[in-house]
């Protein structure tokens, strides 16, 4: 059977510059969007990689294993080895308790990734 028209309101409409065929309504307009830039996944990123070697670099700087880390965080070995090896991503509150457990800051981490990491542009 023929789809009906339906306008983004989910409410059927005349010819719309804008209109989708749908058999139900579209949630949301992202078919209406044109992204100017498509994100990517950040573990696949320089930015990514940069964090990673960044954060290891800090660790040896503050001459803690990654065995000790891991101790300070309650985490397991592999936690630390993970994110290190960029095989796992830390959300902005665990690189905040990953920077005190190294003794620095979240502040200071983000300046010393902005100045050195080159990013995804579109």
């Amino acid at each position: 059977p023929q789809a009906e028209a339906t306008s983004i309101s989910g409410i059927n409409s005349g010819p719309a510059a804008h209109r989708i065929t749908s058999r139900y309504p579209v949630l949301g307009c992202w078919r209406l969007c044109t992204p100017t830039c498509h994100v990517r996944k950040s573990i696949h990123s320089e930015g990514h990689r940069h964090m990673a070697a960044l954060l290891r670099k800090l660790r040896e700087a503050a001459g803690l294993r990654q065995i000790d880390v891991a101790a300070l965080l309650d985490e397991p070995q592999s936690f630390i080895a993970k994110y290190e090896a960029g095989e796992r991503r830390l959300d902005i509150v665990e690189v905040e308790q990953v920077a005190h457990a190294l003794g620095t800051t979240l502040p200071e981490v983000i300046r010393l990734w902005q100045e050195g990491a080159t990013t995804d542009e579109c």
